[in-house]
């Protein structure tokens, strides 16, 4: 198997995202992440959607992506593995550092990392469709061309990140009590 996506959707944005790639790339290799089993095999690449969130959720994604590469017995064939997160704000570093930290666990890197700026609200995101869609756009002929791009990180990485983290994890947490 070439491509493989493994999609978390609660509101379909990241699914949404998801269907866009794998049509670019002539494929429907879509996993929802709580649906994988033993029999997923390694792909050449790898690619992950999923909404930027905190707390109990992020910790379920977390726990089950190491799952899935525990499960992985042989990784040589994977050669590019890259993550699109879905969310309201536009600072995703923090996300993409704590997921990089999963897959060094298993000696993987993230070789592409981007952010699509969406709205959870159908109204908003529909009068963004062409920002959306061009952004979409965007990532999936980078992600067939396998560029490597990583989220820009401010000099002081490590403590921007980790605030970013708590700033993002305010508005998510009362984005969702909305």
């Amino acid at each position: 198997m070439k491509d493989t996506i493994i999609c978390y959707s609660e509101i379909d944005n990241s699914y949404y995202v998801a269907k866009k790639i794998a049509k670019s790339q002539e494929h429907d290799n879509i996993f929802a992440l709580k649906d994988i089993n033993d029999s997923l095999e390694v792909p050449e690449r790898l690619g992950f959607v999923l909404p930027l969130v905190v707390g109990e959720e992020e910790q379920k994604i977390k726990d089950k992506i190491r799952e899935i590469f525990k499960k992985f017995k042989n990784l040589e064939n994977l050669k590019y593995v890259y993550i699109i997160t879905t969310s309201e704000i536009k600072n995703y570093s923090w996300f993409h550092i704590r997921f990089e930290a999963i897959l060094t666990e298993f000696g993987v890197a993230t070789t592409y990392s981007n952010n699509i700026k969406m709205k959870t609200n159908y109204y908003e995101m529909k009068n963004k469709n062409n920002e959306i869609e061009n952004k979409i756009n965007l990532i999936f002929n980078e992600v067939k061309e396998e560029k490597y791009k990583l989220p820009k990180m401010r000099v002081f990485t490590r403590l921007s990140t980790n605030i970013s983290y708590i700033i993002a994890k305010n508005k998510i947490t009362k984005t969702q009590r909305k």
